[in-house]
């Protein structure tokens, strides 16, 4: 199965350039990544024929290359992937974009404004939701942000170490630490520890559980200081 890929390396006015790369991913698959002037082209010939998960394999490999040249010149650079085409006939180009299809229903006019207020006020809610913003966009640390959006609020109930604003928490907005840790925490610990090879693998359908968990708790934190 052969993928074509297009995306951007950020930020675009950087025009990012580098010649044909090709990787041999074993039995993963065939990789040949170009860039020129910040627009990324791949083509991966792999046996993968979940769509999302070449993406997923493909954005990952894009990066560790843009991270060695960014290292190399002592720069920031990062990799939006935009559009996925898989060589099946009876498969159509996917356009990824930044929203994410999470469960809970709230008024969105009254969320930005509320939003906008409090993190005026609040720090920890402020970087929560930056770190909210990263989970969505970043797939592969998706878990790591979540967790880092949870425990900055945590810091609003207690910025002592120790657990007791996790219980603090729980208690005020009615959530546990067993949802906490299933959903997020299980997947993030070896992210936030550097335990790179104990890193597990999430499925589309398991990062979207961990964006509705978070966005429910920052919903419920909002609405208790608005």
């Amino acid at each position: 199965m052969k993928y074509f890929i297009s995306g951007k390396v950020l930020p675009e006015r950087a025009a990012v350039q580098f010649s044909e790369i090709a990787m041999d991913m074993k039995q993963h698959g065939y990789l040949k990544i170009t860039c020129d002037a910040g627009q990324l082209n791949a083509i991966f010939d792999t046996p993968i024929k979940d769509i999302v998960s070449a993406k997923l394999t493909v954005e990952h490999n894009a990066q560790m290359i843009v991270s060695a040249l960014g290292f190399s010149l002592n720069c920031g650079y990062s990799v939006e992937i935009i559009n996925v085409f898989g060589s099946d006939e009876q498969d159509q180009a996917v356009v990824f974009g930044v929203k994410a299809d999470t469960k809970n229903e709230f008024e969105q006019t009254k969320v930005f404004n509320d939003s906008l207020h409090f993190s005026v006020k609040n720090v920890y809610f402020r970087m929560a939701l930056r770190d909210y913003m990263r989970a969505i966009t970043d797939t592969m640390d998706c878990a790591f942000y979540c967790y880092r959006a949870l425990e900055a609020i945590t810091k609003s109930y207690n910025t002592g170490q120790g657990s007791q604003g996790w219980l603090d928490l729980h208690k005020d907005l009615g959530t546990n630490r067993e949802d906490v840790d299933t959903k997020i925490t299980n997947f993030a610990s070896p992210v936030r520890h550097g335990r790179w090879a104990e890193v597990k693998s999430t499925t589309s359908k398991e990062r979207m559980e961990m964006l509705s968990y978070t966005q429910s708790v920052l919903l419920k934190f909002l609405a208790k200081n608005i």
